[in-house]
């Protein structure tokens, strides 16, 4: 299914972002700028948005056969692409609740070739003590109570499905 993931978030990216800082449970401390992260939502705090179902059949069909997947009143579900520009991170965060397990599907991710901190890659993400590089077509799968960040280092754009 990724490919065919990775052509709907082709065709959607050049869109202006639905992400709103303000509306954030974090509230504008993962980021400095609202150009650094864009986000086209499919489930918005538990919330079908039907139009990118409708529009994503692929990326729909996905996300309905993902056993439990939040959606009802789920004040803190989401499902989105979400693109991190070149250069961006976001900084280390917890959940606000201790309730859900994150799906990265990485859809782009930068060569395997290091970042300015030789010790980390230059798209990948720290979930506690581990670091882990986002490699296209897999998907990284982590507790979000745990700290975590993410980072794109590299002159290209990091992006994937996260649920």
């Amino acid at each position: 299914a990724a490919p065919a993931i990775r052509a709907e978030w082709d065709r959607l990216r050049g869109r202006p972002s639905d992400y709103r800082i303000s509306d954030s449970e974090h509230a504008g401390t993962l980021h400095s700028s609202p150009e650094e992260w864009h986000w086209a939502t499919f489930v918005d705090g538990g919330r079908v948005v039907p139009a990118l179902w409708e529009e994503c059949p692929a990326t729909a069909a996905a996300l309905e056969g993902v056993p439990g997947l939040m959606v009802g009143d789920m004040p803190y579900a989401f499902a989105f692409f979400s693109t991190l520009r070149p250069g961006s991170r976001i900084a280390p965060h917890t959940a606000p609740a201790n309730l859900r397990l994150r799906f990265h599907l990485c859809l782009q991710a930068a060569p395997a070739a290091s970042g300015p901190e030789t010790s980390r890659p230059a798209c990948g993400m720290r979930v506690a003590d581990e670091v882990r590089e986002w490699e296209e077509g897999r998907c990284l799968v982590f507790d979000d109570a745990y700290e975590h960040e993410v980072w794109n280092d590299s002159a290209g754009g990091g992006a994937g499905l996260l649920f």
